[in-house]
């Protein structure tokens, strides 16, 4: 079911408090979980786990590993939080190439900061990546939203802004109508909305399909009052500028969650200074809600500014990515609908830059209920596994209290509200026991990388012409699967490719060719130019080509 207005609204008490209730309640979510006694148990029952966030990382223990790693301050947030960067291996050495990975773009997506800080702890060790490429990691990329949800709020950040476009900001937050520790949803009937109740499980709402007949019942809002009176619950919360729609490509003006001006936030702009300072980064890795591994993408002939689609060439690597990654991955992530604005779409489309993007974990959908049905909505599988596998997941669609009946405030005085929905971060972040296999398959997949990248070779041919002419041919091949800048790298026109210099000795003279060249885009697995030059050398010297290169090494080539 897509998410309806503010579903991302969080917990007001803090999530240690949360943790406690849902372990007072797991006997009871347990108990109503048990077969019946005759009822045949061919697989041992799953033990239900706490969800999200119990077991995970705060920000401020997050502060302290990156300190004891010897991190280092890329910028402050909007309310004064570090950026961190950990960087490991070799990041001085002529021509090596980078890898950048950042985690958590959205500030929800705990999972990914938790596999960051996981690949931090396993560099920090020694990786085979490590002798090939340098790494860089972000674990936290939007502090603030991060330690935003972890505070039982929404992932917000930086200056507020106008969600209602009513002059005010806000003003009308999600609240607590039930007392229940929980900012959740309201259900509200009413012939005018677009919601329905899935006829597979009543706790799911979805979209009324009008094409087919369907005539909607309900509206979804925010749980919480009409605090301004537009007939509208919590529109209007504490909240800023979405750090992932304030990057250049496909960035929407006139949007709030877009800010003024394209990264005008500290964080966005952090981010893209430090990327812009490293023209070594030869691959980038996204961990946050979008995936093109899971189902990779074809690929297109041509892009422009509003392309979501990567090139053919690129796309390719993906498959091939995907293979190793989710080979033997029966729940592969799913991704989030295409945003704007996002840093993914900008390293790949306007830096051309190779990029990776993975949302790490979601719910599965292959889980049978009690009587073996396994069919219905992406949701109702989702709260079917939910229910086998999490103390709690999903609260009840309830009435609203008794005292706020007829409350013009809530809900417009409309009988028949209800308070319900997913508890927060339980659907994009799985329960802590699983960080250490994802931790696991993530950290084979980069060990893995060791050898993808470019890697030039050369076959020297020479022909001696008489009177110290000599005639020099030189294949020059790329032995690695990246080429030497994407196709899209090509497209953008942003890279210095590989360069070529022929040096001569005192008294060598060049007599055809170019001294300097730089070389055309070479494809992995055996992309092969010829270099070609006729020179004459004094007798008893010798020349050299020097190949150079700002993430496939250098290398000297005597002649």
């Amino acid at each position: 079911m897509p998410s309806p207005p503010n579903s991302c609204a969080r917990l007001r008490t803090s999530w240690p408090i949360w943790l406690v209730a849902l372990t007072l309640g797991f006997g009871a979510r347990a108990a109503a979980q048990e077969p019946e006694p005759e009822a045949a148990i061919t697989e041992p029952a799953p033990t239900p786990q706490a969800p999200a966030p119990a077991g995970y990382t705060g920000v401020r223990e997050l502060d302290q590993r990156m300190r004891a790693i010897g991190a280092v301050e890329l910028g402050r947030t909007a309310a004064d939080r570090p950026i961190w960067l950990a960087s490991f291996g070799n990041t001085d050495a002529p021509g090596r190439p980078a890898v950048l990975i950042v985690a958590n773009l959205e500030g929800d997506r705990l999972v990914a900061s938790e596999l960051a800080l996981d690949l931090c702890k396993h560099f920090a060790a020694g990786s085979p990546l490590l002798d090939a490429a340098a790494v860089h990691i972000l674990p936290a990329a939007n502090p603030d939203a991060m330690a935003a949800v972890l505070a039982g709020e929404a992932p917000h950040r930086g200056r507020s802004i106008d969600d209602d476009h009513d002059g005010r900001t806000d003003e009308d937050p999600a609240d607590d109508l039930d007392g229940d520790g929980q900012v959740l949803q309201l259900r509200i009937p009413d012939a005018s909305g677009e919601w329905i109740v899935d006829e597979d499980d009543p706790r799911v709402m979805r979209k009324a399909d009008r094409s087919a007949g369907e005539r909607g019942t309900h509206r979804l809002e925010a749980e919480g009052h009409d605090e301004d009176g537009d007939r509208r619950n919590g529109e209007d919360g504490p909240g800023g500028v979405m750090l992932e729609a304030n990057f250049p490509h496909r960035w929407r003006a006139h949007r709030p969650e877009s800010s003024l001006f394209q990264l005008s936030e500290r964080e966005s702009r952090t981010i893209a200074d430090f990327v812009l300072a490293n023209p070594r980064i030869a691959l980038v890795i996204v961990l946050d809600d979008e995936d093109n591994l899971a189902k990779p993408p074809s690929g297109a002939s041509s892009s422009d500014t509003n392309s979501t689609e990567p090139r053919k060439q690129d796309a390719a690597l993906l498959s091939i990515w995907s293979e190793r990654l989710y080979a033997e991955v029966e729940n592969k992530p799913r991704s989030a609908e295409h945003g704007y604005g996002n840093f993914a779409d900008w390293a790949y489309f306007q830096l051309g830059l190779p990029v990776i993007e993975s949302s790490v974990w979601s719910i599965p959908l292959d889980t049978q209920g009690p009587d073996g049905e396994s069919g219905g909505s992406d949701e109702v599988k989702m709260l079917r596994w939910a229910d086998q596998h999490l103390t709690d997941a999903f609260h009840a669609w309830t009435a609203v209290p008794r005292q706020f009946e007829g409350d013009a405030r809530v809900a417009d005085g409309d009988p028949g509200a209800e308070i319900g929905g997913w508890l927060p971060l339980v659907q994009h972040n799985p329960p802590a026991a699983e960080l250490e296999a994802i931790g696991q398959r993530y950290r084979a997949f980069l060990d893995g990388m060791s050898e993808d990248f470019a890697q030039l070779t050369t076959k020297l041919r020479r022909e001696e012409r008489g009177a110290g002419i000599v005639a020099i041919e030189l294949d020059v091949t790329n032995q690695g699967l990246l080429a030497t800048m994407a196709e899209m790298g090509a497209a953008t026109r942003r890279h210095v490719p590989v360069r070529a210099v022929l040096e001569l000795p005192e008294g060598g003279t060049l007599l055809s060719g170019r001294r300097l060249q730089a070389l055309p885009r070479l494809e992995g697995l055996g992309g092969t130019t010829t270099l070609r030059w006729l020179i004459q050398l004094p007798e008893g010297s010798q020349a050299s080509v020097r190949l150079m290169s700002r993430t496939a090494g250098e290398t000297l080539v005597e002649l």
